[in-house]
């Protein structure tokens, strides 16, 4: 199995030649999660490649899932997505490069207490939101975007209520994340999943 991990979004029109893509908004931004990384300090850099976040779905996105799927949703979720604890700083496969695992997914980062996680993890996300280190994706009709999961956060913005828009998404998946210091034939950490 491929290493990959690489999404795919597709803007597409399903039974209409109108395309269901808002006039104004509702662009995807995808951050560099290398160039977050690369833009720290040394000694941030040190502290962070010491750390683990456990990365679990939140009460945010079970509701969503709730309002969405129905109240089944929940259980299935709560039973299948338990958590993972990820390293902090991910090894990139094939360049080696060292990246912030960011995502909206961590919890909190492990041995620490909860303020003091939540005042790192809000200050990297504070780096994520930099548009120095993002491209920002204006979607048109039949837009193919792929992107590599391993070194990119993105979102979609909500800025386009009450149009709407309508994606096709397919993820590839990949391996274990792990970080790697520099030069180091073995993994230092590898991600454990629940």
């Amino acid at each position: 199995m491929s290493h990959q991990i690489i999404a795919v979004s597709i803007s597409c029109t399903p039974d209409s030649e109108e395309p269901d893509i808002p006039a104004v908004g509702g662009d995807t931004l995808w951050a560099s999660l290398y160039a977050v990384y690369d833009s720290l300090s040394d000694e941030m850099k040190r502290v962070c490649q010491d750390l683990r976040a456990l990365h679990k779905p939140s009460d945010h996105f079970i509701q969503a899932n709730v309002a969405m799927y129905g109240a089944e949703s929940e259980q299935v979720i709560r039973q299948n997505l338990q958590g993972a604890v990820l390293p902090f700083v991910r090894t990139h496969e094939e360049t080696g490069r060292q990246a912030l695992f960011l995502s909206s997914f961590i919890d909190h980062l492990v041995g620490m207490h909860r303020p003091e996680s939540d005042a790192l993890l809000g200050y990297l996300g504070n780096l994520v939101n930099n548009p120095n280190y993002a491209v920002r994706w204006r979607w048109r009709a039949g837009d193919v975007a792929i992107w590599d999961e391993r070194c990119t956060n993105h979102r979609a913005l909500s800025d386009h209520y009450p149009q709407y828009r309508l994606m096709r998404r397919c993820t590839v998946e990949g391996g274990r994340p792990f970080y790697r210091p520099d030069g180091a034939s073995e993994p230092l950490f590898e991600g454990t999943f629940a």
